[in-house]
């Protein structure tokens, strides 16, 4: 397992009761941490509270199939591209990564719709979004002529 972001010491002394292998990662560079989506099976993205999730954006976008949870902002930035798991039920995780790691039709299915559903955020598309928002806000406070 290798684990991208801050340490967190609980984290390590659980996974080590575990006897689970594993590696942190931190403060990478833009092309260590394409690198690192490259070089992986799937990404785990177990959040219970986001802002918005590049995560999963991000793995998309390498083409890697993605668990995550089916809270916050998720889901709508995912899309049905994704594993959705319940981040409070350890069962539920387990299952998702067992479903993702055994049946390959069903992880071609999320890497083909995460290809897909990165397009909602190409830049034209996101800046267009931006510019209709601001020339509604203008059309809605700008003077009334009668």
């Amino acid at each position: 397992m290798v684990i991208v972001g801050g340490f967190n010491e609980l984290t390590k002394k659980n996974l080590e009761q575990c006897h689970i292998e594993h590696s942190w990662l931190e403060k990478l560079s833009e092309v260590e941490l394409i690198e690192q989506y490259q070089r992986c099976d799937m990404i785990t993205f177990i959040s219970t509270i986001e802002g918005f999730g590049m995560p999963i954006l991000e793995a998309q976008a390498v083409g890697r199939p993605i668990v995550t949870s089916n809270v916050s902002s998720m889901p709508e930035v995912a899309g049905d591209g994704a594993c959705y798991v319940d981040p409070f039920d350890i069962d539920a995780i387990h299952r998702g990564i067992l479903k993702v790691i055994q049946d390959i039709n069903y992880r071609n299915i999320l890497i083909e719709k995460g290809y897909a559903n990165i397009k909602r955020f190409e830049l034209t598309k996101v800046s267009n979004m931006y510019l209709d928002l601001y020339q509604n806000i203008y059309s809605a406070s700008a003077p009334r002529k009668f």
